[in-house]
């Protein structure tokens, strides 16, 4: 059953322009750089003046082996695992294990899936829970003139159950006050859900995530601009020359601040993005290694598998056989406003 509250719909903006899966970052940390700190000046300046408001919340049960959609809508989401097992999955960008305390961010307009373990995974401790319970939260998130800081990130980003389950009182807290709203409760929702966020991007920090780093270096406009370039469309045949027309500076004046900015010079900062995005894309498991390679601009397999070990320092592997996918009914529930619509499969049979 799938359950809506209606104390806090509010209408969604106008779908912010998203950069792609590779803008979410800069170039691989390497052995030599330390990681990104959460009280680096940039970072604290987006805390600081983080606005969160939300917009509508939806609890997800679903029965073990069955699966349910969540139809995307123009706001930032959060999906918190409270109980049981299963996985998340966003199209080819993004597929992920559930467990108590695992959070998943997604930018605005991601459509996510959410799938219940099978019964036979539970025979090993009965007294686990059968149901996937997910919490999700759509909620309109703003920085200054930054804008939507989430703008920048297309790829869900997963929090791991051990830095998210402190967090699981909170998110249930909120629930509690979605059910049962009072005076404030918008207010009080909105600093419970800022500080979920706030937790996330200290967790995101401390494991060098990749969008973070972009946000890091955000505030220079032309660098950002000619770094989106490089990041929405990492397979062109990008140069120096065209990017700091991106830019509007010259060759050399370009050089200088993006290697000050990014800390790499930009062919570096294009081969790691297009090695991150290759290993995003074969970790999907769905497309061959050769499609992969064409689509981060290597018309070579073999020069592919060369760059790929050379940053990332192991070898590409190959998709395994995409599981089969799982075709069950998910009990749609009783909306009590209509903001969003589930999204079955054709082999799910419709549900008043």
């Amino acid at each position: 059953m799938t359950v809506m509250a209606q104390s806090l719909w509010i209408k969604p903006e106008s779908r912010p322009q998203r950069m792609t899966a590779a803008d979410a970052g800069g170039p691989e940390n390497m052995a030599h750089r330390p990681p990104i700190n959460v009280n680096d000046e940039g970072l604290e300046q987006i805390l600081r003046f983080l606005q969160v408001r939300p917009a509508t919340f939806v609890e997800s049960r679903i029965a073990a082996g069955r699966h349910k959609e969540l139809a995307p809508l123009g706001t930032v989401s959060l999906h918190c695992c409270v109980s049981g097992a299963g996985s998340a999955r966003s199209g080819h960008l993004m597929s992920a294990s559930l467990m108590p305390g695992t959070f998943i961010v997604a930018p605005p307009g991601q459509c996510i899936r959410l799938g219940a373990a099978d019964a036979d995974v539970y025979l090993s401790d009965p007294r686990a829970r059968r149901r996937l319970t997910v919490i999700s939260a759509y909620m309109h998130v703003t920085c200054d003139a930054l804008g939507n800081p989430f703008a920048f990130l297309e790829q869900p980003a997963v929090i791991d159950p051990s830095q998210g389950r402190p967090l699981l009182a909170t998110m249930q807290h909120v629930m509690h006050e979605v059910r049962n709203p009072g005076l404030g409760t918008e207010v009080l929702t909105s600093i419970l859900l800022k500080q979920v966020l706030i937790v996330c991007f200290r967790a995101l920090a401390g494991s060098r995530h990749a969008w973070l780093t972009h946000l890091a270096f955000s505030h220079d406009r032309n660098i950002a601009r000619a770094y989106a370039a490089m990041a929405s469309r990492p397979g062109d045949d990008h140069s120096v020359a065209s990017l700091s027309q991106v830019a509007s500076l010259s060759r050399s004046a370009f050089m200088a601040r993006f290697a000050n900015v990014v800390g790499c010079a930009p062919m570096a900062a294009l081969r790691q993005l297009r090695m991150r995005r290759a290993a995003d894309l074969l970790a999907s498991k769905s497309l061959s290694l050769d499609h992969v390679a064409r689509m981060v601009g290597y018309r070579s397999s073999s020069s592919f598998c060369r760059a790929f070990y050379s940053v990332l320092g192991r070898e590409p592997r190959a998709p395994h056989p995409a599981l089969p996918e799982v075709h069950a009914y998910v009990d749609s529930g009783t909306y009590l406003q209509d903001p969003m619509q589930e999204h079955a499969s054709d082999h799910e049979p419709a549900w008043p």
